[in-house]
């Protein structure tokens, strides 16, 4: 009673192991009741520590050499408010170059039942660091344009292209389907 445990999709904090089922809380306030028959590959998440990691962007414009080296200094001052920080933080490095960011990592361990509260924790942590350190963190833009003006057809304009696709409608007829193409270069090619 009380471990963290994983089976198949479910995740929770067994609360009772009965003769026919065993009870998790899965966290969110939902107790799963779980069949023991159908009990298999089960995961104790309780007796081993796990990671919390939050990803970050910062934009693109920022020297990410500043932020490595504010990271350096701050990381050991987070671990000493967050009492749930087993080892680290750890600046894990740039996991993905975005459309409108430059994502970079953080990671703790921890015991598993802290693993979700400490990555919140993490979160607020990151905002109040960037805040400090006058760090931009992207967010979506919306560029509103003037509407652009097209330029309309001509009437002769339109007469040539009335006559460009009559022509080449007329070119068409003579290759045939281009889906019939397609079928035969299926058929031929199950043989």
């Amino acid at each position: 009673m009380g471990d963290i445990i994983q089976v198949g999709g479910s995740k929770g904090t067994v609360l009772e192991i009965g003769m026919r089922t065993t009870k998790i809380n899965d966290g969110s306030g939902n107790i799963l009741v779980l069949r023991n028959s159908n009990i298999s590959n089960v995961v104790n998440m309780t007796k081993e520590t796990s990671f919390a990691a939050v990803e970050v962007g910062i934009e693109y414009g920022e020297s990410l050499e500043r932020v490595e080296n504010i990271l350096s200094k701050e990381l050991p001052n987070i671990k000493k408010r967050l009492p749930a920080i087993i080892d680290g933080p750890f600046y894990k490095g740039v996991t993905m170059l975005a459309d409108n960011s430059v994502n970079i990592k953080i990671v703790a361990e921890c015991a598993e039942k802290d693993r979700l509260p400490l990555t919140n924790d993490l979160n607020r942590e990151m905002k109040l660091l960037f805040d400090k350190y006058e760090i931009s963190i992207p967010f979506p833009l919306v560029v509103v344009n003037k509407p652009m003006t097209f330029k309309k057809a001509t009437a002769a304009e339109k007469r040539a292209a009335d006559k460009f696709n009559a022509e080449q409608k007329e070119a068409l007829k003579n290759l045939g389907d281009e889906n019939e193409d397609f079928d035969e270069f299926n058929d031929s090619s199950k043989h």
